[in-house]
């Protein structure tokens, strides 16, 4: 008869449902370039040096709320007496962001910038490379737009991506910026 060897013996792996975890937990927490070179990997657009933003426009009651659609919310962590079952539901479930819900693109935050207020075309304008451009983000935005939602072509972590406006945004195109 064959022996088995005790658990304690093996080595750990990591099956495929952990490892989809731990790559989106290691993406959120070091970024995508970091993730791409830990797989040995650097996705194609990366090596472009073009830097284009992409706008997108909306009306919200506040600062506050505008932020709550276009950054991550995070639920507060479980205590340590949680069963592993309920913690992964909840590693599931955060963050909740909801434009990158609504997209269904990989975005990195950090690359993602909020802009309210009566100057926020004038401050989207310094960025551009063509000024000009401007009047056409400000009629595709619409009377009602209070935020501009600016998404840097480094938010997409080289990922190839196709935007287009949610729920609650309007895109208004992609745009080169100033180098």
């Amino acid at each position: 008869m064959k022996e088995q060897a005790d658990d304690e013996d093996k080595p750990n792996k990591i099956v495929p449902a952990d490892a989809g975890r731990l790559l989106r937990l290691f993406s959120v927490a070091f970024g995508p370039a970091r993730l791409h070179s830990a797989l040995g990997e650097r996705p194609h657009s990366m090596k472009v040096k073009v830097h284009n933003v992409h706008v997108l426009s909306g009306s919200f009651p506040s600062r506050s709320e505008a932020c709550k659609y276009t950054e991550a919310q995070w639920e507060p962590e479980p205590d340590r007496t949680v069963n592993d079952e309920d913690y992964a539901a909840w590693e599931d479930r955060n963050p909740g962001w909801r434009l990158h819900k609504d997209l269904g693109v990989f975005l990195d935050s950090d690359f993602i910038e909020n802009i309210d207020g009566g100057n926020r075309y004038t401050h989207l304008e310094g960025m551009l490379a063509e000024k000009s451009q401007i009047s056409l983000i400000e009629d595709r935005a619409g009377s009602g737009a209070n935020t501009l939602v600016l998404i840097f072509t480094e938010a997409l972590g080289g990922f190839e991506a196709k935007l287009a406006s949610t729920p609650k945004l309007t895109y208004c195109g992609e745009y080169e910026c100033k180098r």
